[in-house]
């Protein structure tokens, strides 16, 4: 059967090398080694000449010799941790990754860079399958689309699902999930990541972002799985919550997330994150 390829295609095929070698993956992992490794094993099954920067603040490390390994002070958190790679990285573009996530057959990075690249856009995303093992080998996965539109009101923020359909091979949006392509210099000059938040930096970057003028798209068929990972003695970090602190940082109340959940922090020193209503939040504030 003879298969014709469409232009974007063609595109994609000569110029993978050149868009690869130009894409360094970085990577903050925290107590998770198990997890790094499966992600680095499939980086390289799919993408062998893809530069990998790692970078560890766990209390216990896990130095490895085949990716460029940056060992950070114990806990020094999602966003400082990030901007240290983000310093490191050498190449045009850069590829943000969880530690905790996997590449498989449909994890095209070059049809993201590709796109900023071209200059359509200044951040490329993806989208994320989450996969939950249910026996054996056999595992249940099922999207996670997290891409969507901001929208103050009522000195709130509010995640809206969707995107703006411009007609194009990808979807423009505010925001969207921690896996995408963004060109190295513009996020390094704005700032990258706040380093207060720890964790829960995800709104407040891309409302930065987006107040800074930068484009942000999604394209559906890029996928990446995500394992979800909580090993022992990892939930007491994972689960701190810096919302407020965000929302503050943004200049609203608080952050409404796309189920109409807000996030409530009960003092500086809280390790619970919930969701509840606009009265409870004024509550416990």
């Amino acid at each position: 059967m003879i298969r014709l390829l469409t232009p974007y295609e063609a595109v994609r095929s000569s110029d993978r090398a050149k868009l690869l070698s130009q894409t360094t993956a970085i990577i903050k992992t925290f107590q998770r080694p198990k997890d790094l490794d499966r992600l680095i094993r499939s980086i390289r099954r799919y993408y062998p000449e893809m530069q990998i920067l790692v970078g560890d603040d766990g209390f216990e490390p896990s130095p490895r010799s085949d990716v460029g390994y940056l060992r950070l002070p114990d806990d020094i958190g999602l966003s400082a941790g990030r901007n240290a790679l983000l310093e490191c990285v050498e190449t045009p573009y850069f590829l943000l990754l969880d530690d905790d996530w996997q590449f498989f057959g449909k994890t095209k990075i070059e049809n993201l860079t590709q796109l900023v690249d071209s200059g359509e856009l200044d951040i490329a995303a993806g989208n994320q399958l989450k996969v939950k093992r249910k026996l054996g080998f056999i595992n249940r996965r099922k999207l996670l689309p997290y891409h969507g539109l901001f929208d103050f009101r009522d000195n709130k923020l509010h995640l809206v699902r969707g995107g703006r359909d411009e007609g194009k091979d990808y979807l423009a949006c505010d925001i969207t999930h921690n896996f995408f392509v963004a060109r190295t210099d513009t996020i390094r000059a704005l700032g990258g990541w706040d380093p207060e938040l720890h964790i829960n930096e995800h709104e407040e970057f891309f409302v930065r972002m987006q107040r800074n003028g930068l484009r942000v798209g999604y394209r559906s068929e890029v996928l990446i799985l995500h394992w979800v990972s909580r090993p022992a003695g990892y939930e007491k970090f994972r689960n701190r919550s810096y919302h407020r602190v965000a929302a503050e940082k943004i200049g609203v109340e608080s952050i409404v997330g796309y189920q109409g959940n807000v996030y409530i922090v009960d003092g500086p020193e809280a390790t619970i994150m919930q969701s509840s209503s606009a009265a409870t939040l004024n509550r416990v504030a």
